[in-house]
């Protein structure tokens, strides 16, 4: 299965363990510094039935925006070591890295920040929670397989057609790593193990 064999990758490889725990444990990092910062500078006094919602979406909120940044550094690394280790050579080249590409991917963290505000709202809304479940999954997956889309389809049309050729597929990407975020120390290397998997599914749709 493929869990495990992003899984073995991550443990055998130490390149591949050394840029996973980057992005994690300074997203970790920033993620718990603000999320400190702001329980006690505005949130302490605060009623729980408003702290403990607006902390939750702070952290989410921080996780995807501190998260996408942090990988943009590795996440070509990343896969290139994926595409190595699966097929020998790196047949999906990345694009040239430039400012622009780390603007572009700043706004692209900030639209799906926006998206997951729309189902932290949902969430609240009777009968509407299933649909929440499954559009978060979605949305995790998205945020992954979002760069390695990127290399064959520059535009978000193109990658969101690109995601919807495999619904249930990414679904199931999606659950597992949402499953994964609330798991203590493994949290830390989610965000390089999540792109591995996700290259891994994205490789085998192309086989």
């Amino acid at each position: 299965m493929l869990p495990f064999v992003a899984l073995k990758l991550l443990l055998t490889r130490p390149r591949l363990l050394l840029l996973s725990f980057f992005p994690g444990a300074l997203t970790f990092a920033l993620t718990t510094g603000l999320l400190y910062l702001l329980w006690t500078q505005a949130l302490d006094n605060v009623t729980l039935w408003l702290s403990l919602p607006a902390s939750v979406l702070i952290f989410l909120l921080s996780w995807i925006v501190f998260g996408s940044i942090s990988l943009v550094f590795v996440e070509d690394a990343i896969i290139d070591e994926c595409q190595r280790a699966q097929l020998g050579e790196v047949r999906i080249p990345a694009p040239p890295f430039h400012p622009r590409r780390l603007a572009r991917e700043l706004g692209h963290a900030c639209l799906v920040a926006v998206a997951a505000c729309a189902l932290f709202a949902l969430s609240f809304v009777p009968f509407l929670n299933l649909l929440n479940i499954l559009l978060a999954a979605w949305l995790t997956a998205y945020i992954f397989l979002a760069p390695i889309f990127a290399r064959t389809a520059p535009s978000y049309g193109a990658r969101l057609r690109l995601f919807a050729q495999n619904p249930g597929r990414n679904l199931l990407l999606g659950f597992f790593l949402n499953f994964l975020l609330f798991v203590p120390v493994l949290n830390v290397f989610l965000l390089g193990y999540a792109q591995i998997l996700a290259t891994l599914v994205f490789l085998k749709t192309r086989t």
